[in-house]
C-alpha cells in the first residue's frame, strides 16, 4: 500500500515543472466561469419591490460566492508563484552543481600530467566531462532560463 502512495508522489513530482505551474497559473486566468454563472443568477433575481431585503440577500450572496472565488484563486496565483521560483531555483542549482562537478574534474585533470593516465583512462575522462557538458547545454536550452 505504502509502495502506491510513494510510486503516485513520485510521478506527481515529476510532473512539476516551470511550465506546468504557468499552464496552471493560466487555466485559473481563463476560468471566468464562475463570473458569467453570477451573472446570470443576478439576472432571475425579482425584486418585487424597491427595498425587497430577500432580493437583496440573494445579491449579495452570489457577490460573496464570486468575492471567496476570486480569493481563492489569489492564493493559488501566490501558491504557483513561489512553487515556480522554488523551480527555477532548484534547477539553478543542479546547473551549478553540474558546472561545478565539471570544473573539479577538469582541475584535477589539469592537476596530473597526461603520462600519469593509463591510455584508456584519459579517453574515458574526456568522454565523461564531455557528455556532462552535452548534458549541461541540452539542460540550458530547454529551460532557456
Amino acid at each position: 500500500m505504502s509502495e502506491n502512495i510513494n510510486n503516485v508522489v513520485t510521478e506527481n513530482e515529476k510532473e512539476i515543472s516551470a511550465s506546468s505551474i504557468l499552464r496552471e497559473i493560466t487555466n485559473i486566468q481563463k476560468d471566468n466561469s464562475h463570473i458569467f454563472d453570477a451573472l446570470k443568477q443576478l439576472e432571475h433575481v425579482k425584486s418585487e419591490c424597491s427595498r425587497d431585503i430577500g432580493a437583496e440577500e440573494k445579491a449579495k450572496a452570489i457577490a460573496d460566492v464570486v468575492k471567496c472565488r476570486e480569493t481563492t484563486n489569489q492564493r493559488l496565483i501566490d501558491f504557483y508563484e513561489r512553487a515556480y521560483f522554488d523551480c527555477i531555483a532548484e534547477k539553478k542549482a543542479d546547473r551549478t552543481e553540474k558546472i561545478n562537478m565539471i570544473k573539479d574534474i577538469l582541475i584535477s585533470y589539469l592537476n596530473q600530467s597526461a603520462q600519469d593516465f593509463e591510455g584508456d583512462m584519459l579517453f574515458d575522462i574526456k568522454e565523461f566531462v564531455q557528455s556532462q557538458l552535452n548534458l549541461l547545454i541540452m539542460d540550458i536550452q530547454a529551460d532557456k532560463i
